[in-house]
């Protein structure tokens, strides 16, 4: 899959399917310019909203290679979240960014899915940090949702970080639990740091620099 084109599906003697979507673009979401992929044969089909995890763990490179059994009975969308992937904008990172900013972003993309493809309500279904999102945006706007799916949910959002600062600590020879600490503007901490270079710095900067968890 190039930049601006989604393979489009054909019949066996290479001609497109009458019924069928395939096409990469961007939308704008609430004054910012974010990339969705959507896929299906049918496009008479229900719709998945699938949420990727990271944050800023993208799926929309290789979903076509994954959900082919899915695009034969839905409507399958990949949505690169803001400041993510195909979305990325180092602006974005400048704004105080929180969960809801998220949230509203699924609110205003599932309103526009379902007006664009004829649907009264969608299908939801988050990986990881996108189940955090997608629960939330299903316990505020259930009318727009047939059903949502949790992959790898998220249950208790401090106590997974104090386990995965506990799992980094043990490969530093040390054995306690280390509590999460605000970023001032002298930078990180040792401890920070370490999470840094375990985690990424794409993951840990949407940790850290943008407060999307709370603190200890």
């Amino acid at each position: 899959m190039n930049k601006s084109k989604a393979p489009i599906f054909k019949d066996k003697n290479g001609i497109r399917l009458r019924n069928s979507v395939a096409n990469i673009s961007p939308i704008s979401i609430r004054g910012n310019k974010q990339w969705i992929l959507v896929r299906g044969r049918n496009i008479q089909k229900p719709l998945l909203l699938f949420l990727h995890g990271g944050p800023g763990v993208t799926t929309m490179g290789f979903a076509s290679k994954l959900q082919r059994q899915l695009e034969e009975h839905f409507i399958c969308v990949h949505w690169d979240q803001r400041g993510a992937g195909k979305s990325y904008d180092k602006r974005v990172f400048n704004d105080h960014l929180t969960i809801d900013d998220y949230v509203e972003d699924i609110r205003v993309l599932s309103i526009y899915l379902s007006q664009k493809y004829n649907k009264q309500k969608i299908i939801l279904v988050g990986r990881s940090w996108g189940t955090i999102i997608g629960s939330l945006a299903a316990h505020r706007y259930p009318e727009l949702f047939h059903a949502y799916i949790g992959i790898g949910q998220v249950v208790h959002m401090m106590e997974g970080e104090r386990m995965l600062i506990y799992g980094v600590d043990l490969t530093g020879g040390k054995s306690r639990i280390y509590c999460w600490r605000k970023v001032g503007s002298s930078g990180f901490s040792g401890d920070e740091r370490r999470v840094w270079r375990t985690l990424g710095p794409t993951h840990a900067e949407s940790i850290y620099r943008n407060r999307l968890l709370t603190p200890c």
